[in-house]
């Protein structure tokens, strides 16, 4: 653990290998796929009340892509 916090301290992050299991990972990977595609939805970024789609066109990638989304509590 103090390898853990040093290396956060040192680096600003640190890499816990191991915290989500395979199930986990590939639960988390399917609700953001189904974010990013909802993301797609809308021609540019979007809000609605609470919740933030940033979409943009990206010349280099030759099409739109969802840099973020979010909800941000009231």
């Amino acid at each position: 653990m103090q390898d853990l916090v040093s290396e956060l301290e040192s680096e600003g992050y640190a890499v816990v290998r191991g915290f989500l299991s395979p199930s986990e990972t590939a639960e988390i990977s399917a609700e953001v796929d189904k974010m990013y595609q909802e993301g797609l939805k809308h021609h540019a970024t979007y809000r609605d009340k609470n919740v933030l789609f940033e979409v943009l066109d990206d010349p280099k990638a030759n099409r739109r892509v969802v840099l973020q989304a979010h909800w941000t509590a009231c």
